[in-house]
């Protein structure tokens, strides 16, 4: 098995985990690269390894996206929420990981287009239009499955999936989907109108987002800029057809998993 690793590039941990992870696969017959670093040669991969934070995460499941393997994380940051394997419990990780018993989980995966360009690009997370300088609104039109449905003006607006329901949409207010759901989730950013709710969508509604009037907008996916909108242009966001593969290792429930990383109250109540 060739295992492709994506290292957070400040977080000397990482470098020290991947010599570790290299031994090991090397005993087990396999090998490893740095996919990120020019100086690796890599090849085909079987399978995509994060060592760092979500961020770094992030990465990794693009890459493995990509190439249309596994992903497995490695939390070398704080909070922890899509890589989920601790150092501690790296060599039994990578152990299933060779030896084929590790449970594998699908995520829904964004793709986005605007519509008067040929750019394109995939999210995890979210696309969201927002605003690029302070104290202006956007105002945009929405379209639902290629049908007129509102007006917004607002900060931004959020086209985001199950994972990412516990990202930026969060901090906006938009509810918490279980990454079982198979759904996306369109949440304005501060609007200024009476109907401020989020909409959740089936995976079959792709959402426009057409710029009507004012400045240029920012198009960023998963937190990073990708491209911007002039008015009159649009972004179509769409469940692409084939999703990413989380590797997990005796993953606890997603409600436990909520429950750890925003600390909420634990009840010790009879079922």
């Amino acid at each position: 098995m060739n295992v492709g690793f994506v290292l957070h590039p400040q977080e000397p941990r990482a470098q020290e985990l991947f010599r570790q992870a290299r031994a090991l696969l090397s005993e087990l017959g396999g090998s490893a690269c740095i996919l990120e670093d020019p100086t690796h040669a890599c090849g085909a991969i079987d399978a995509v390894v994060s060592m760092g934070g979500d961020g770094t995460m992030l990465r990794a499941m693009a890459a493995a996206w990509r190439e249309d393997v596994p992903v497995l994380g490695v939390n070398l940051g704080q909070l922890g929420y899509l890589a989920e394997v601790e150092p501690s419990a790296l060599e039994p990780a990578l152990r299933a990981l060779v030896d084929g018993s590790i449970v594998v989980e699908e995520r829904v995966v964004l793709e986005a287009g605007v519509g008067s360009r040929s750019e394109r690009t995939v999210g995890f997370n979210e696309v969201v239009v927002e605003r690029q300088a302070s104290g202006h609104l956007i105002r945009a039109s929405v379209a639902i499955d290629r049908r007129p449905f509102l007006r917004y003006a607002a900060d931004g607006i959020i086209v985001a999936t199950p994972t990412g329901s516990t990202a930026y949409a969060f901090s906006a207010r938009g509810p918490v989907l279980s990454p079982r759901v198979d759904a996306l989730v369109l949440t304005p950013i501060a609007p200024h109108q009476l109907f401020d709710r989020s909409l959740v969508l089936g995976l079959d509604e792709p959402v426009e987002i057409r710029l009507l009037d004012g400045p240029t907008a920012s198009v960023m996916v998963d937190g990073v800029p990708w491209s911007s909108l002039v008015p009159g242009e649009a972004v179509e966001v769409h469940a692409a057809t084939r999703r990413v593969r989380l590797a997990q290792i005796g993953a606890p429930p997603f409600h436990e998993v909520l429950k750890a990383k925003f600390g909420l109250e634990v009840l010790d109540l009879p079922c």
